[in-house]
């Protein structure tokens, strides 16, 4: 499989569909957590305020992508789906845990 240079504007849809992904997991996993059908099977012991969820996306957008980027996922040569690339998406997911 030859290796083509990907137009940027690929690379750049890349990334925002990275981000997009990363604020709509965000949101889940604060739904998740604060949903009053699911706080029965792990209780909220002290109150929340939900703006300060959203004042800290930008900066989980900030660490995920930093970390994807660590993880050369947005070179513009790079083969679709291989072996590599699946170690370096898990690399850099687990690199802001």
């Amino acid at each position: 499989m030859s290796r083509k240079r990907l137009p940027v504007w690929r690379t750049l849809l890349i990334m925002a569909a990275d981000l997009l992904a990363i604020g709509a997991g965000s949101c889940c996993a604060y739904w998740i957590r604060f949903h009053p059908r699911f706080t029965e099977l792990v209780p909220v012991r002290h109150g929340y305020i939900p703006r300060q969820y959203l004042d800290i996306l930008p900066y989980i957008w900030i660490i995920w992508f930093a970390a994807l980027r660590f993880e050369n996922l947005y070179r513009r040569r790079s083969r679709v789906l291989d072996f590599n690339v699946v170690r370096r998406i898990l690399t850099g997911s687990a690199w802001p845990c």
